[in-house]
């Protein structure tokens, strides 16, 4: 997930100030103004970013899912 696809609301930013939070912690606990996640094929991206906009919402790209190792244990990379 890369957080530097999209901007944190002002209230998420103000908290992260106040109480010290590195990034890495704020994206682990709060939604940092991202609503919902929508996981579908690479091929398909546009289609539900034109889908979104139609139904008046604002998306954007959040990153990527990619293969592990076989025996890999799955993890978050955040950005």
């Amino acid at each position: 997930i890369d957080s530097s696809r999209w901007k944190f609301p002002p209230l998420f930013e103000w908290i992260q100030e106040k109480a010290g939070i590195d990034t890495k912690a704020m994206l682990s606990t709060f939604n940092c103004g991202v609503g919902l996640l929508a996981v579908c094929p690479a091929s398909e991206v546009g289609a539900v970013q034109a889908s979104a906009r139609e139904a008046g919402l604002v998306s954007f790209e959040a990153g990527s899912i990619e293969a592990t190792p076989p025996g890999s244990a799955a993890q978050v990379v955040w950005h």
